[in-house]
């Protein structure tokens, strides 16, 4: 209660200083966007971020509170505000201090050991990289990705998942950003081997265990990289054993998980190598597991059609 009513007291000086002009030049026009609830919802935000946010020997912002509660307690708060939040609220100077103030300690909460924890904090990742769109690039993401791709070989496949997919928003995001920006974004990946969990999370994937969609982000993810930095292809397409299995699950699986497998080898290199590629991992898969031929599960596709449509889907 005394919380709500700080927030509501804190919304109302907000909401008053608006209207008073407090705003600034910048404030005049924009903020008039910022609705009651906006106001409010950003008002338990900050209160929530000032029991673990702080600024330690005169340096900058670190969050520092180890709690779970208080990391619970923000995760629900940052949450709630993304929740509410339209593209023209996102551009106002307001909203980027309180989604800069969710990325500090998001790059700390992500940290944390508590399992129940990192599934929110994943959760929240997705949903504020979601929400600001090409928008990430004014914000410092680095150590966000650093921690993100810690996670992608986490036991709980919830997070795992989360991750890759927050991941996968950010490096598409980025995907045409300077060549230091993907320098330090390669680096962390490097770091964090962020690879090397991606290409053993799908040579390990198994539907008994594994939901559909751990498999189709995996692949996402790893395609971006290809993409991105060339020279990661090399552990890509030198890995006999994850080419077989990508070749498995292109013919044993549904539409959507071929185009994928498609697209993923189409960032290894030209069509040319696309269709070689396609053509000898369906033959691997023919010869050590014994899967009929693909026509018998897409019996009104050839290989030409489906790299037609890989080329369709692409970016």
């Amino acid at each position: 209660m005394r919380a709500a009513a700080a927030a509501s007291k804190a919304a109302g000086k907000e909401k008053s200083r608006r209207k008073g002009g407090g705003g600034g030049a910048g404030g005049g026009g924009g903020e008039q966007l910022l609705t009651d609830q906006v106001l409010s919802l950003r008002a338990r935000l900050h209160l929530a971020l000032a029991l673990g946010l702080a600024k330690s020997d005169g340096g900058p912002k670190k969050w520092q509170s180890t709690d779970a509660g208080i990391q619970s307690h923000v995760l629900k708060a940052a949450s709630a505000f993304l929740g509410c939040l339209t593209n023209e609220m996102l551009r106002l100077p307001p909203i980027k201090e309180s989604i800069s103030d969710i990325l500090i300690a998001l790059e700390g909460i992500l940290q944390s050991k508590n399992v129940s924890v990192l599934i929110q904090a994943t959760d929240v990742s997705l949903k504020l990289v979601s929400s600001v769109g090409n928008l990430a690039r004014q914000y410092p993401v680095l150590e966000i990705v650093t921690c993100l791709a810690s996670q992608l070989s986490a036991n709980q496949i919830t997070i795992a998942v989360s991750s890759a997919s927050t991941l996968n928003c950010i490096l598409n995001t980025l995907a045409t950003a300077r060549s230091s920006i993907h320098a330090e974004i390669w680096e962390a990946l490097e770091k964090t081997d962020a690879v090397t969990s991606v290409i053993g999370a799908l040579q390990n994937y198994s539907p008994d265990v594994h939901p559909l969609n751990y498999l189709m982000e995996m692949m996402s993810l790893l395609r971006i990289i290809l993409w991105i930095w060339p020279s990661s292809r090399y552990h890509v397409w030198s890995n006999c054993n994850l080419m077989g299995k990508l070749a498995q699950y292109c013919v044993a699986s549904e539409m959507d998980v071929a185009v994928r497998v498609l697209k993923l080898y189409a960032a290894l290199g030209t069509p040319f190598l696309v269709i070689t590629f396609f053509d000898l991992c369906i033959r691997i898969c023919i010869d050590l597991f014994a899967i009929p031929l693909v026509s018998s599960y897409l019996p009104n596709l050839t290989v030409i059609q489906l790299y037609v449509g890989m080329v369709q889907w692409s970016f």
